[in-house]
């Protein structure tokens, strides 16, 4: 919009198919580690209409080095949250784990009850839980109920929409 030339509005509608084959198909695909081979093809062409672009000021130099630099850091981006979505922790993580609860529940069954030892126990046992409950958030961000929305993407293809 600010660079002044219409030819580069043409790199908008491939802007907007990325995006959308983003928040559309890749965002389900990431759920299983997956990437869409429609928002490959989408980048390809935002890419290309961009490379097309022959800026004739300074201006408008300064301006078209400034979009293929984000234009790379958006293919970054992506394949970061594509490698984020693949990472999990690994199973010696959980075994570790569970055999702390059971060492947990061992010990607590042993000591002899008293208010203080009670405490301590559901002290240790609550930051064992709040480890589990962090692990499992983390372990796989674009999974389940609590996972990453691709809410930002629509949001600014919703904004894109307004811009004329």
């Amino acid at each position: 919009m600010r660079y002044g030339d219409p030819s580069v509005a043409a790199v908008r509608p491939h802007l907007k198919a990325y995006g959308e084959s983003i928040a559309g198909e890749e965002w389900s695909l990431m759920h299983r580690g997956g990437r869409s081979q429609a928002a490959d093809e989408a980048y390809v062409e935002v890419s290309k209409a961009l490379r097309t672009v022959e800026p004739e000021s300074h201006r408008q130099q300064i301006m078209f080095a400034e979009a293929l630099r984000q234009i790379d850091d958006l293919s970054d981006l992506r394949d970061e949250r594509i490698d984020a979505s693949r990472v999990t922790l690994p199973p010696i993580y959980w075994y570790t784990t569970l055999t702390m609860v059971m060492l947990m529940v061992l010990i607590a069954a042993m000591i002899e009850p008293t208010p203080h030892r009670t405490w301590i126990t559901a002290i240790i046992a609550s930051a064992i839980g709040h480890l589990m409950a962090l692990a499992v958030i983390f372990d796989a961000p674009f999974q389940g109920d609590g996972s990453v929305s691709p809410e930002p993407f629509r949001q600014a293809l919703e904004q894109m929409a307004g811009r004329h």
